[in-house]
């Protein structure tokens, strides 16, 4: 795989699974494969760069290290880029990572990234208004479920109990949610 350009990478210091030990890990491995970020952004803190940003730097290499939503997010980001991202693992699922390297770890990534074993890969993916899913659309009461898990993380108790309560009615007299076109799944919806 042939990359040129500057590389950037994007954590989030707010994720669960983020701790230095992890990051060191990244950076190490990112040097050992001649990619040493120019700029770390976290995402939790700064904005996520888009296809402008990342052109204007001259970033040819974008490393993104979160779960599927930061992966979605920064990912989404990016249209007219032509540059080229290496998703890692960083999340709870890891949804798109587990599809695109099985179970491997960071380092082993990291390793085939130095050793030259990837390459490049379009990913099918499913587009709504503002928003990109490249592993699977959460929708219904499970999105509202995945709100509360979110504002566990944060701490924010009064909004678990509330949005835990939403999520409980959703749950069982919300509407149904059912793929129109094409026609997929149970007529009736889920």
């Amino acid at each position: 795989m042939t990359i040129s350009g500057k590389t950037w990478l994007v954590l989030n210091q707010a994720s669960g699974s983020y701790d230095e030990e992890r990051e060191a890990l990244l950076l190490e491995g990112l040097e050992r494969a001649g990619r040493k970020p120019d700029r770390i952004v976290d995402c939790s803190s700064d904005h996520l760069p888009d296809a402008a940003t990342l052109d204007n730097a001259g970033v040819g290499f974008l490393v993104v290290h979160g779960g599927d939503g930061t992966l979605n997010s920064a990912i989404g980001r990016l249209d007219g880029w032509a540059g080229t991202v290496l998703a890692l693992p960083g999340g709870t699922a890891n949804l798109l990572c587990k599809m695109l390297y099985g179970e491997a770890e960071i380092d082993a990534i990291l390793d085939a990234l130095a050793a030259e074993q990837l390459s490049p890969t379009r990913r099918p993916c499913v587009k709504g208004k503002g928003w990109l899913a490249l592993a699977e659309v959460l929708a219904g009461p499970g999105a509202n479920w995945a709100d509360v898990r979110e504002e566990m993380r944060e701490g924010n108790i009064v909004k678990v109990v509330a949005g835990a309560f939403d999520a409980a009615s959703a749950s069982t007299v919300g509407p149904m949610v059912a793929l129109e076109t094409p026609e997929l799944g149970r007529p009736e919806g889920y």
